[in-house]
């Protein structure tokens, strides 16, 4: 079947033709933070059917936008996609529609999803080097990341293997509307959707909160 195309010479038509369908640009941003599963980008991708997702799997690669990478001991399951340099360079696409979706978008739901990997991408956009050196875990119910604070780049971490020195409890609208400004911090506190608790390290809770905040250029609030 010969692939679909807007036949116009205009080059946002051209680029539509390749990742203008249903799904496509959201399986490129859950690949961007790096490689993942079938079953990894099924899990991410609420609503998305299997045989869909292979489907579009597929396009991405005869496009040259995503590569398979066999698992050494030949278990198909554990195969992981990747983009290629060409998928990459869609990084700032994404992130110019983040930015007109805070905008002009939808209010959030109580029953939308929230990936960390989303969250990934989303604080990679506005992190600076300051503060201390923390590792800061997000907690959703059983789903945790970890982010380590107080490098050029920050870094994420699935699951809880660091000694976070700061834990952050929340529902993932509560995180989603922290991160994209839709919500004061201290408002998100004193609503009891987001809590804050001593990581192992027993460190004040204060200082790495607010280091927190002002990595990600958040609004700063003190703890209450």
């Amino acid at each position: 079947m010969p692939p679909r195309t807007y036949h116009q010479l205009c080059a946002v038509a051209k680029a539509l033709d390749l990742v203008g369908q249903r799904w496509t640009l959201l399986i490129v941003r859950d690949l961007m933070p790096g490689p993942l599963n079938y079953s990894g980008l099924l899990e991410g991708l609420p609503g998305l059917t299997t045989n869909l997702l292979a489907k579009r799997l597929k396009e991405l690669s005869e496009l040259g936008l995503v590569e398979k990478e066999d698992a050494a001991a030949g278990d198909r399951t554990k195969a992981q996609y990747r983009l290629t340099e060409a998928g990459k360079d869609l990084a700032p696409v994404l992130g110019a529609l983040s930015q007109w979706g805070r905008k002009y978008g939808r209010p959030s739901a109580a029953d939308d999803s929230l990936n960390f990997r989303w969250a990934f991408i989303m604080l990679g956009r506005q992190y600076v080097q300051t503060g201390g050196r923390w590792i800061v875990q997000l907690q959703v119910c059983d789903k945790s990341m970890q982010l380590r604070l107080g490098g050029p780049e920050f870094e994420s971490v699935a699951g809880t293997g660091l000694r976070p020195d700061l834990i952050l409890h929340g529902v993932g609208s509560s995180f989603f509307e922290l991160f994209g400004g839709e919500a004061a911090p201290e408002k998100l506190i004193a609503d009891g959707r987001l809590r804050l608790q001593q990581g192992a390290a027993g460190e004040v809770v204060e200082p790495i909160w607010k280091d927190f905040l002002n990595s990600f250029q958040l609004q700063a609030a003190a703890v209450t």
